[in-house]
């Protein structure tokens, strides 16, 4: 199936399901490229949201400045979840095909800096610690989901304080699981988009910062897509264009 029309599929299972089913594919135990996953966390509130994204990693880093949406606002469970203003989320996801350099490694969110991500990927260890937690957390909100095993039902979990899937537990957490960047960012806020790979000694890390941002808004909307041009470059480019266009009419 393709990507879009899978996206379609889970965006019309949202809008017609409040079921908490997840299937995140892991990575783990050498199956290759695990799929991408949103994690949310209202701390205040004690609760948290997952959504399979339906992309595999090698998938999406065949493509990385398309675009992806997801309509979360039909969704039952991101509705009981979305009821604090405090909230977080991180996507991420992981690939543990040691044999491809490619692709083995992970892609995460993070809001501090690509230098940060770069201190907790430094070579193939410690890539594969990171594939590690991200394989935990994914695992964890399927079984809190019912451990419902279907790849291709891209669906979504609510997990509190005792469930196996919520984001405030050590495996995961707002630096996956204790590694030295930040994963997350402010709902209604952008957040940069990084893979963390192998280069070709299969033992260096290399850290790629990915051409477009992720969003998450409180209304359910969720966004990989270019980053926002700021409107004080916008007024800044058409004020250049006013005085082109003056100095076109003194010549003329």
């Amino acid at each position: 199936m393709k990507t879009s029309m899978k996206i379609l599929a889970a965006s019309v299972a949202l809008a017609m399901s409040g079921v908490a089913n997840a299937a995140i594919l892991q990575s783990n135990g050498g199956v290759g490229s695990g799929e991408l996953f949103l994690t949310a966390w209202d701390e205040a509130g004690q609760q948290s949201y997952s959504l399979d994204l339906g992309i595999r990693e090698a998938d999406f880093l065949a493509n990385t400045s398309q675009t992806l949406s997801y309509d979360l606002s039909g969704d039952a469970n991101f509705a009981n979840f979305m009821n604090n203003s405090g909230v977080v989320y991180a996507i991420a996801g992981g690939d543990d095909s040691f044999w491809d350099p490619s692709t083995y490694g992970f892609v995460i969110t993070s809001s501090s800096g690509i230098d940060s991500v770069r201190s907790g990927a430094l070579n193939d260890s410690m890539i594969g610690g990171v594939v590690g937690s991200i394989d935990v957390m994914a695992l964890n909100s399927n079984a809190d989901a019912g451990d419902v095993l279907d790849p291709n039902l891209n669906l979504s979990s609510y997990s509190v304080p005792g469930d196996t899937g919520y984001f405030g537990v050590g495996t995961w957490s707002v630096n996956a699981g204790g590694k030295p960047f930040v994963t997350i960012g402010n709902i209604d806020s952008t957040i940069p988009f990084y893979f963390a790979g192998i280069g070709s000694d299969y033992r260096t890390g290399i850290v790629t910062e990915m051409p477009n941002v992720w969003k998450l808004t409180s209304t359910g909307q969720l966004t990989y897509s270019a980053v926002p041009v700021p409107a004080a470059v916008w007024l800044f480019g058409s004020g250049l264009l006013g005085l082109v266009s003056v100095a076109r009419r003194r010549k003329a």
